[in-house]
Order: structure tokens, then sequence, then C-alpha cells
């Protein structure tokens, strides 16, 4: 499932209110063409109306792929030395969550790859797709 809603952003350079669209989660086999615009940097991304600055708005965000089983997890870098974001994860980086949350997901999904920039998740979403045609036909794919 994807998840995103219309919030009220505050835009950092002149303080203009405008409401932007939030993703918070994007299945690509849902919302292809979020992918798309994740692709052109337009997720999450403020467009302020006014000052015309561009400000990408730092909220962690899921990407799966359920076709390729693999889930890519982004977390603003603000975040990396906050004791309670930590203290969801074991010391080899996986997650510690709720265990009858865990059974109930797919394997991928609880084997998430954490990325802590946007160009990151992209270039790992790249990868896996790359990876995944190799597999598949035995050559690298040009496209």
């Amino acid at each position: 499932m994807s998840i995103n809603e219309s919030k009220i952003i505050v835009c950092p350079h002149c303080q203009h209110e405008q409401t932007i669209q939030i993703w918070q989660s994007l299945n690509v086999s849902l919302d292809k063409d979020a992918k798309k615009d994740l692709f052109e940097g337009k997720i999450n991304l403020m467009e302020c109306q006014k000052c015309h600055q561009k400000t990408l708005v730092p909220v962690p965000l899921l990407y799966h792929d359920p076709a390729r089983k693999y889930a890519v997890q982004y977390y603003p870098t603000s975040i990396i030395r906050n004791e309670q974001f930590l203290s969801q994860f074991k010391i080899d980086g996986t997650y510690a969550g709720d265990q009858d949350i865990q059974l109930e997901a797919p394997d991928y999904m609880r084997r998430l790859h954490i990325v802590f920039n946007m160009n990151e998740l992209v270039t790992y979403i790249v990868f896996r797709e790359v990876l995944a045609d190799y597999h598949l036909t035995g050559k690298v794919m040009l496209n």
C-alpha cells in the first residue's frame, strides 16, 4: 500500500505556507507515476509558490517493490543521533520492532535496506532493478 497525504508546509526561506503532497510509503506496483516522480526528484519536494525555492521535506519514505521483493527505507540524516530512532534497530542495523508485526510482513519487508539520502534511495532502486534484470536475462540491460 502507498501512503500519502496533503500537508501544510512552511517554506524555510520565506515562511510562506502551502499545501503539498507528502509521501510516507510508495508501492511501485500501485503507483508507477509516483516512481517516475521519485526518479525526477519530485517526491516530498516543496517548490514555494511565493519565493520559488525548492526544499526537500525531510520525512521518512518507504519504497517497496512487491514484484521484485525488496524494500528500501529513507530516513533524513537529522534522525541518526536520535535515541528513540536508534532504539528501533539491533546493533547489526536490522529492525528490532514488534515480533508479531514482523511475522505478518513478507520476508523482504523484514529486511529493509536503510538509506539517509534521497539520491542513495534512487541509486539503490536502480541497482536492484539492474540486478533483477541481470538474473532474469543473464545480461545487463541498457535502459
